[in-house]
């Protein structure tokens, strides 16, 4: 008889608690569809202020698709966008970054080598740049 109340009691205080963890619950999963579908949203206007050649703004778009949802595949697209818009140091960080997040193998390989191919060019840009200057031309 007492172990019966006893289990009464405590699925009583519990049946609360649990209801307050499903509404929780739910909130946070409405956030987060909230937020992916903005993400969503402005990564595809990225896409499309790139293919119409406003990369400025399509950066931005990526940027804050980023910032809504951060994903590796945002991260790689910014990374492509600042490096058509000839922002090198921009687009290996966007690469780097979506190295530290990235699960997909196919994605790894494509930042590793848009990171490398970044590599040599900054590096002869560089050396161009020491060249001139040790030669006293202006660039």
């Amino acid at each position: 008889m007492r172990a019966q109340r006893d289990l009464q009691r405590r699925s009583r205080s519990i049946a609360p608690t649990n209801i307050v963890f499903v509404l929780l619950a739910a909130l946070g999963l409405r956030t987060a569809h909230a937020q992916s579908a903005e993400a969503e949203a402005l990564f595809n206007q990225g896409d499309k202020l790139m293919t119409e050649g406003k990369l400025a703004q399509a950066c931005d778009a990526f940027e804050r698709s980023n910032r809504a949802d951060p994903r590796a595949g945002t991260l790689i697209r910014l990374g492509d966008c600042r490096e058509q818009n000839q922002q090198l140091a921009s687009a290996w960080s966007a690469y780097n970054d979506a190295l530290a997040r990235v699960k997909d193998p196919r994605k790894r390989e494509l930042a590793t080598a848009r990171i490398a191919a970044l590599a040599s060019r900054r590096s002869i840009r560089r050396c161009g740049t020491a060249r001139s200057r040790s030669t006293g031309a202006t660039t």
